[in-house]
């Protein structure tokens, strides 16, 4: 549960650095060694994240808890459905 409630802040932080309708479409899947495994809705989503990667870890690494980042690893997610805003009052 603790795991689930660290991904859920993480993906938070994650969309607070991203331009609002890119940070929807992502989640943190985890964290892997020096890298924020981030999942993203589609291919595309993939595609746009991979162009902003080096200033969103940038902004992330300000963060206490990802200064040891090195890199962001991105997936797409196979769950075929879109992603929630962490809070619905941002949707």
């Amino acid at each position: 549960m603790n795991q689930a409630a660290n991904q859920s802040a993480w993906t938070e932080q994650l969309r607070a650095v991203l331009p609002k309708p890119l940070g929807n479409a992502c989640r943190v899947a985890g964290l892997r060694g020096n890298a924020l495994v981030v999942a993203c809705e589609d291919g595309g989503t993939a595609t746009r994240l991979r162009f902003l990667a080096p200033d969103a870890l940038a902004k992330l690494q300000a963060l206490a808890h990802f200064r040891q980042l090195e890199r962001l690893e991105l997936r797409v997610s196979r769950h075929g459905a879109p992603f929630q805003p962490a809070d619905p009052s941002t949707a």
